[in-house]
């Protein structure tokens, strides 16, 4: 756990490398769900782990430490996924039309559905593979944070390519 709150912080001054890379004096309200996304994707696995070591100092050797992590975990993909579509719907028509929306809908799907089982393991249905649940969890969160870095990265190419023109 420890391994993913290092790999998110530093996913997340990387993002901030981005965002500053971005030379606008003023980001559009694109720009900023964009940054919102990848930080919020960047640091989620360091709040998860910390919660799933805090749970596992608190129930020390209890299955229902992980069974807790996982109920954090499930509200926090919920929260997360609000967050993603509530963002979305500020967002004006042509900038719904600049948004990868494929990439967007399956990663949301996907931490939908990791959250759903998440929180189904809080009543104990997966037993002994509740830590495996959780540490999923974290693991979709880095990777998110990763795709939506490479996009930044591309992004932020393209856009410098664009003002040089």
């Amino acid at each position: 756990l420890s391994t993913a709150v290092e790999f998110s912080i530093g996913l997340a001054g990387f993002s901030g490398i981005v965002a500053a890379m971005n030379r606008s004096a003023r980001w559009t309200e694109l720009e900023r769900y964009r940054v919102v996304n990848l930080l919020q994707a960047a640091l989620t696995p360091a709040f998860l782990s910390f919660l799933g070591m805090g749970m596992s100092h608190y129930y020390q050797g209890d299955p229902r430490a992980w069974e807790m992590a996982c109920l954090g975990g499930g509200l926090v993909a919920i929260a997360f996924v609000a967050r993603v579509f509530h963002g979305k719907s500020k967002l004006s028509a042509d900038d719904v039309k600049g948004l990868r929306q494929g990439i967007m809908y399956s990663l949301t799907l996907s931490i939908t559905v990791l959250g759903i089982l998440q929180l189904i393991a809080v009543g104990g249905v997966f037993a002994t593979h509740t830590f495996l649940l959780f540490y999923a969890g974290i693991t979709l969160y880095m990777l998110t944070g990763a795709i939506l870095f490479g996009v930044a990265i591309f992004r932020s190419r393209n856009v410098m390519a664009k003002q040089e023109s």
